[in-house]
């Protein structure tokens, strides 16, 4: 073999001979040790339910064997090479080998990163082991003081450049600039006359746990199980459950698919009841690390509050080293939660347990996180259903009084059928710096969300500017993905994870008590989340919301004429814009929102000075026809439409001066309406509701690397209302029961770009 003397003789050296040969000495267990490392930590996010120092122990020895076997390769592809130490080549190209192996099992990071990081990595640590090992045997004493220079500098370098990368690993990442968005004046914003419903209500609380009491890995879910459950045959629902994957989890679980846990733990209201039931599922995470009780603070909040709380036990569906069942499990998700209810109304009916008439099973709601919140909206479809849709043979015999579902940051796309639902209140939340799930997939199935003449519900949404994936769930965290990936997430500018569950215990509190007990006094905040300023922390949020009492002028999904409106009869002009098309709105991927919208841009005005001449204004107009449906007390109807801010297409006009910040309310937009007479009444979209400007997300602390998830930003509407009533009381002259015509008129003092949808008019019923 290639010895270290025999290079070190052809190749001219700033060391000593027997410092050049330690200094390869220890470079090569640098580089060794480092591919170790690397597998080791590999086997730590393995999670392989053997423990984390058992899976530090194997991915050890496993990066050993791989730094062995990929040595033992790079000697016979590079037995002639004699430009290095024979034992440091030997060295380099197994600890290469062992991290490639640990980047293909589990040590993800994306590969533009990847490759000149293990590149940096192997040198540095090599460098770093060298010299110490230099240090450590004492060549300093032997070596020339320019030697020692030389050494020592390379030492502190690698030192450095080891602390500098941890450093920048741990750290947060880069907060982003306040987002700017004028308030609305309180008087125009909807009464809301309610106590904090995030505040722990009168009754005590006890919380019980229900399961199969033979579960291998949770005591209270085995032999120290409250109440006993069956189990329930899931063979023909999720048929995938085959293979080693499932052999695997059989391994860990102690069960098949034939025999899946009903489990649950409960919180339960103090008193007699009957009291409203709420189940809480969690979505895909690692199965080892248990999902279910990082819904405690809704639990014992809505306890406190007179609800039974269930947070659903189904972990044994998510993803583990040994595979993801991808989304197909979807279904399986939302059958077990109308198993739960069936044990829920068999205990209510029941003597001999602790639920026993306790339960108002005519009023239930439904929450989902992630998966999960795919999974709610499918269990209520599945409750109306004779079958399974995937295998009839598969009966269905439901029929559960389900009236409300709300979602956390669920997905939309796992599941090959779209459920549309009718008459059942919705709520959907996501994060904006949600990197899991990246776009507001929950607002598709707000708009698979249809009401009947007479239902007395609304749907909502709210989009949480700087909210992430994980903070729903106290036990997930800040971090969306795993190590190592995660060590390179932007989570600055996250909001913390209290704030983030304090908006989920507003939200979904007040959902509970508006549509399980008809508390309607708590509607005003789906309407505006500025009625909630005081009880919401400090960051941007944007609001969806109707009701059966919305009466349609313009959505935009009738046909492909841009100058027709969904009203029969019906006229849409625009005037003075650079862009004007009805399209599907997109998300920042390759998905879109699965709902058209008009899109309008426009530049800015050519005039330079300080007022535009009013004929220079970009118009909206809709006109309506005679019988506009106003209803009965046209002034008791409210102008109610969707409205999103779209950043401008990049301009190449270098003297064109962007003066989008600096007219007061954002885009500056006036809604104008316009009676039989040609009278009108105008007023600032300000007055009633924020603008913000674009919401921007960077998910990774490099930008470059960001570029991978899509946009920055997404087109994301809100919703607006105006009484028309105010815009009556501007001018006596105008009548409000002849309204002729609709218009938003943009200040073009400077250029913007938006979305506009659901125009209409709630109508008292």
């Amino acid at each position: 073999m290639g010895t270290a003397d025999s290079w070190s003789e052809r190749r001219p050296s700033v060391l000593p001979q027997p410092l050049t040969a330690s200094f390869w000495r220890g470079a090569s267990g640098g580089v060794v040790l480092a591919g170790v490392i690397v597998s080791a930590l590999a086997g730590a996010f393995f999670q392989s339910g053997l423990g984390i120092v058992a899976d530090v122990v194997l991915g050890g020895l496993a990066g050993g064997v791989a730094v062995a076997v990929f040595a033992v390769g790079t000697l016979l592809v590079l037995r002639l090479a004699k430009a290095l130490p024979t034992h440091y080549v030997a060295a380099l190209g197994g600890a290469i080998g062992a991290v490639l192996v640990a980047y293909n099992v589990n040590f993800y990071v994306p590969e533009q990163l990847f490759y000149p990081s293990l590149f940096v990595f192997l040198w540095v640590e090599a460098l770093l082991a060298g010299t110490l090992w230099i240090v450590v045997t004492g060549g300093l004493k032997t070596a020339s003081t320019g030697a020692n220079v030389l050494i020592l500098g390379l030492l502190v370098g690698a030192l450095g450049v080891n602390v500098g990368g941890l450093w920048w690993l741990a750290k947060a990442g880069t907060v982003p600039d306040p987002v700017e968005a004028p308030l609305p004046p309180a008087e125009s914003l909807p009464s809301l006359d309610a106590a904090h419903p995030a505040e722990k209500g009168d009754h005590g609380v006890q919380k019980l746990f229900y399961g199969s009491g033979t579960d291998l890995q949770r005591p209270a879910y085995g032999a120290d199980v409250d109440v006993q459950t069956e189990p329930v045959d899931g063979s023909r629902i999720l048929p995938e459950w085959e293979g080693f994957t499932a052999d695997m989890r059989e391994w860990y679980w102690g069960f098949g698919v034939e025999r899946w846990p009903i489990n649950g733990r409960v919180w339960m209201p103090d008193g007699e009841g009957p009291f409203p039931l709420v189940l809480v599922v969690h979505g895909n995470h690692s199965m080892g690390h248990y999902s279910d009780p990082g819904y405690a603070y809704l639990g014992e909040l809505l306890a406190s509050r007179g609800f039974i709380a269930v947070s659903v036990d189904e972990n044994f569906l998510n993803g583990s080293w040994s595979g993801d069942f991808g989304g197909d499990e979807i279904p399986a998700r939302a059958w077990l939660l109308l198993k739960h209810l069936e044990r829920w109304r068999a205990w209510n009916r029941t003597e001999g347990n602790p639920f026993y008439q306790r339960v108002d099973m005519d009023n239930i709601a439904l929450v989902g996180h992630s998966r999960g919140g795919e999974a709610v909206p499918l269990a209520a479809r599945f409750n109306t259903l004779p079958a399974f849709p995937d295998d009839t043979n598969e009966a269905f015999d439901f029929g559960f009084s389900i009236k409300s579902l709300v979602a956390f940051a669920p997905t939309d796309y796992r599941y090959e059928r779209r459920p549309h639902l009718s008459d059942i209140n919705y709520l959907s939340l996501q994060g904006s710096y949600d990197i899991d799930e990246r776009s507001f997939f929950g607002i598709r199935q707000y708009q698979r969300v249809s009401f009947s003449e007479g239902y007395d519900g609304f749907k909502a949404g709210l989009y949480v500017h700087r909210g992430n994936h994980g903070q729903f769930n106290s036990k997930w965290g800040s971090t969306d993905v795993g190590p190592p990936t995660s060590w390179l997430l932007n989570t600055g500018p996250l909001i913390e994870g209290d704030d983030q569950r304090q908006v989920a215990k507003v939200y979904v509190s007040a959902f509970l008590e508006a549509t399980l007990r008809d508390r309607d006094e708590y509607r005003p905040l789906f309407r505006n989340h500025h009625t909630a300023d005081d009880w919401l922390p400090e960051t941007t949020f944007l609001h969806r919301f109707k009701s059966p009492d919305f009466r349609p002028i313009a959505t935009f999904e009738e046909d492909l004429d841009v100058t027709t409106a969904t009203i029969a009869e019906s006229r849409v002009e625009a005037r003075r814009f650079t862009e004007w098309q009805e399209r599907d709105l997109p998300f920042r991927g390759e998905r879109t929102q699965q709902n058209n919208a008009v899109v309008l841009g426009w530049d800015p005005a050519e005039a330079k000075e300080e007022r535009v001449p009013s004929d220079s204004a970009a118009r909206y107009s809709i006109a309506l026809p005679e019988e506009a449906p106003t209803g009965n007390g046209s002034e008791a109807a409210t102008l109610v439409f969707s409205l999103a801010r779209m950043e401008r297409e990049k301009n190449t006009d270098a003297d064109t001066e962007d003066t989008t910040d600096r007219v007061e309310g954002g885009l500056g937009i006036h809604i104008q309406l316009v009676d039989g007479e040609g009278a009108s009444v105008r007023v600032p979209l300000h007055q009633y509701g924020t603008i913000p400007s674009v919401l921007h997300t960077q998910y990774l602390k490099l930008r470059s690397l960001s570029e991978r998830y899509g946009d920055t930003w997404e087109p994301t509407l809100q919703t607006h209302e105006i009484p028309l009533s105010d815009l009556a009381a501007q001018n006596p002259a105008f009548n409000i029961d002849d309204l002729q015509s609709i218009a938003l008129v943009p200040d073009r003092r400077q250029g913007g770009r938006m979305a506009l949808d659901d125009v209409g008019l709630r109508v008292a019923q």
